[in-house]
């Protein structure tokens, strides 16, 4: 592995327990596919590590099995689509991510319609301008 990058987030473990650092770690990286599972045995969480770092698809359920999101990571940075659920399964967020940073169209959504639009640039809020309406 080469030198960690200071804003990245590590998995790795130690002492029989998986530990998470900004900017370095302290024990051996986590590497290759990995799963969580509630106490009940219903898978939490699924995704791929690569040298402590999270990569590819990662998606995470509720208790009850129904998915709550997804994200794609490389090298351990937001890069892609992410989708989030309500309780019920229903599609609620869609946005994306490049570089970390919420990028183009975030939609939420309501009973399978979209509710709201927002607009990110880099992360941050694009604001629409509004028109200017002149009173005659």
């Amino acid at each position: 592995i080469t030198k960690p990058r200071e804003y990245l987030l590590y998995y790795w473990f130690q002492d029989n327990n998986i530990k998470i650092s900004v900017g370095g770690f302290s024990g051996k990286l986590l590497h290759g596919k990995y799963s969580s599972f509630y106490p009940s045995k219903n898978l939490k969480e699924l995704g791929n590590f690569c040298f402590g770092l999270k990569n590819g698809t990662w998606k995470k359920w509720y208790e009850n099995g129904v998915l709550n999101t997804s994200v794609v990571f490389q090298n351990g940075i937001k890069q892609g689509v992410y989708k989030e659920y309500d309780i019920a399964g229903n599609l609620y967020i869609l946005g994306r991510y490049r570089k970390g940073q919420l990028q183009g169209h975030y939609r939420t959504f309501k009973d399978g319609k979209v509710v709201n639009v927002k607009r990110f640039k880099n992360g941050s809020e694009v604001l629409s301008k509004k028109k200017n309406s002149k009173a005659i």
